[in-house]
């Protein structure tokens, strides 16, 4: 299984590469444009085509709904999670990946951390 997490936090960051790697191929990034660019330059990685794609809402510069909308767009099969600590944003990630499902709060991840 191939999956990409996206979180400005240095933190969750680690626990990602560290608590995920079982699951599969584990590709952390800590911010969007990153991933974005590191997917773009790797045509034919396994990161191509991610099966979970993993990101935090609240980041500079883009937020997990504007990432998540691309990477939706470039990979239509793949899962979408983001998690936050917000409330008000179930509604718009809604409408991004159409399963309110899928959201997820921050701080219900970071217990099981």
């Amino acid at each position: 299984m191939n999956i990409v997490f996206v979180d400005d936090d240095p933190f969750v960051c680690r626990w990602a590469r560290r608590g995920l790697r079982d699951l599969g191929d584990v590709q952390v990034f800590e911010c969007p444009s990153m991933a974005l660019s590191a997917i773009g330059k790797q045509p034919h990685s396994p990161i191509a085509a991610p099966d979970i794609i993993v990101s935090d809402f609240d980041m500079p510069y883009m937020n997990g709904v504007q990432f998540l909308t691309k990477m939706r767009d470039a990979f239509p099969s793949a899962e979408l999670i983001l998690y936050t600590g917000r409330h008000d944003v179930e509604c718009e990630f809604a409408t991004v990946v159409g399963d309110k499902d899928s959201y997820r709060l921050e701080a219900e991840i970071k217990r099981r951390m």
